[in-house]
């Protein structure tokens, strides 16, 4: 039975898919917990979009941050 692909966990590349799937995840998250505790949008059943997380100061500024960093680790 041989193997299918190998993963090479020396190589650094392959640790960018985990790095970017955190990221974006982490900093959503964060984004929607400053948001709401400034009370910047509408708590659950209403679930928000994911930019009104980012539509006023200082959660704007943060969501900006999250979506350049996670499109330069994306890229």
């Amino acid at each position: 039975m041989s193997t299918v692909f190998r993963v090479d966990f020396s190589n650094p590349l392959v640790w960018i898919p985990p790095a970017f799937f955190v990221w974006m995840i982490g900093g959503l998250f964060t984004t929607y917990g400053i948001a709401s505790s400034y009370g910047q949008i509408s708590t659950p059943p209403e679930w928000p979009s994911i930019s009104s997380t980012g539509a006023y100061p200082p959660t704007s500024c943060i969501f900006t941050m999250v979506l350049c960093f996670g499109a330069i680790i994306g890229f």
